[in-house]
């Protein structure tokens, strides 16, 4: 008998972090490893130890169990029958119908789909297939909103389309780094924590990109639009597996780590910010959220990027959705700002993207509608 069950058992989840350290944790030890997962689990974000018949937001822990399976590394009941593992994350959302007579900006939920894995002596086998199926089951079940939708980002190619998902894959822009850092010569306001400000602004364009957005294609087809609510929550997550990896693998003390920046505005939030991950496993910096009110504003943010990033990355990455419409008007400015990273800052653009993103509603057939997918970056990954 094969069943998917939720659990919030640190036991269980502990055992499955075990099994797929090797492709996640490394070079992490595992003691950094469970104590990084556990930071986040209990964030306000994931709380994965909520009451979850009052509360549907927050992470979901998944384990497939076969029966007739045995675990060739515990004889644990509650752990031997256990052949994969997989969560999700249920957030706030907001979708945009142009079919309606007026159309408006409504509430709904979202679940990413993260960690889903396989454990080595278990595949080959269709356990992926049939977690997968029971996945969509479990969140039709959870999800029960009309434009209720789910998205992932994929690392093994267009495999979650047979489970209905439709690719929507984003290329990356990045900007490599050296030593020299230039000093920029206008007012801006470095950020380590308290990100509600830029939130709120980003919140705010975001919603007013989905109202002008709120139209038929060129085709005459009505649109769905749909987009993560951002939330303060999940860049304390990204934010937290930064300041981890900064004093579990770059020797810094955790005080250090507390005071990194993560981020900045110009003379206001308003006129424009970016907030970045730090990645000190790659050396690897990555934008998470950036808006500018103009061009000009645009290039001091990623100059201000490449001056706060520690001297010892490498790369500045930018996900091409958030720079090409880095006003959040809803108009893509791509020849614009791929020529200026390009021609002026020798950044390589159009780079494939290792995280595949797909989505896919979960309670409506689209049928001849168009779907949009606002702010599909790295902002809402998991």
């Amino acid at each position: 008998m094969i069943t998917l069950e939720r659990t919030s058992d640190w036991d269980v989840i502990r055992y499955c972090q075990s099994r797929n350290y090797d492709a996640w944790g490394k070079p992490l030890t595992l003691k950094q490893y469970f104590e990084r997962e556990e930071i986040n689990y209990k964030h306000s974000l994931c709380n994965l130890e909520r009451d979850y018949s009052k509360q549907k937001l927050g992470d979901y822990y998944w384990v497939l169990k076969d029966s007739n399976a045995h675990s060739p590394v515990s004889d644990d009941p509650r752990l031997c029958t256990i052949v994969a593992s997989c969560e999700i994350l249920v957030r706030d959302a907001w979708v945009i119908d142009s079919a309606e007579n007026e159309p408006k900006v409504k509430d709904c939920l979202s679940a990413v789909i993260g960690s889903v894995f396989t454990y080595p002596e278990n595949r080959s086998k269709g356990y992926a297939s049939k977690m997968l199926t029971l996945l969509v089951e479990k969140m039709q079940n959870i999800l029960t909103g009309k434009y209720d939708f789910s998205f992932l980002y994929s690392e093994v190619g267009e495999f979650y389309s047979r489970f209905g998902f439709q690719s929507r894959h984003v290329p990356l822009v990045k900007i490599e780094l050296n030593s020299y850092r230039e000093e920029p010569r206008f007012p801006y306001h470095p950020l380590t924590t308290d990100f509600d400000e830029c939130v709120a602004v980003y919140s705010s364009k975001l919603k007013n990109e989905m109202t002008t957005d709120a139209s038929r294609d060129k085709n005459g087809k009505d649109m769905i639009s749909f987009c993560v609510k951002p939330h303060v929550g999940t860049i304390e997550w990204f934010l937290n597996r930064s300041r981890h990896s900064a004093y579990s693998l770059a020797g810094q003390s955790k005080q250090e780590a507390a005071n990194l920046v993560f981020g900045s505005t110009l003379e206001t939030a308003e006129s424009g910010f970016a907030i970045w991950l730090l990645d000190y496993r790659t050396k690897q910096a990555t934008v998470l959220m950036l808006y500018a009110s103009s061009f000009e504003n645009f290039k001091k943010l990623v100059l201000i990027c490449r001056n706060l990033v520690p001297a010892e990355f490498e790369a500045l990455t930018f996900w091409e959705s958030e720079i090409v419409d880095y006003d959040k008007s809803g108009v893509p400015k791509r020849k614009e700002v791929l020529s200026y990273v390009e021609n002026e800052l020798q950044a390589r653009a159009g780079l494939d993207n290792s995280s595949l993103s797909a989505f896919r509603l979960l309670n409506m057939d689209v049928g001849d509608k168009g779907v949009r997918w606002i702010c599909n970056g790295k902002s809402c990954w998991f």
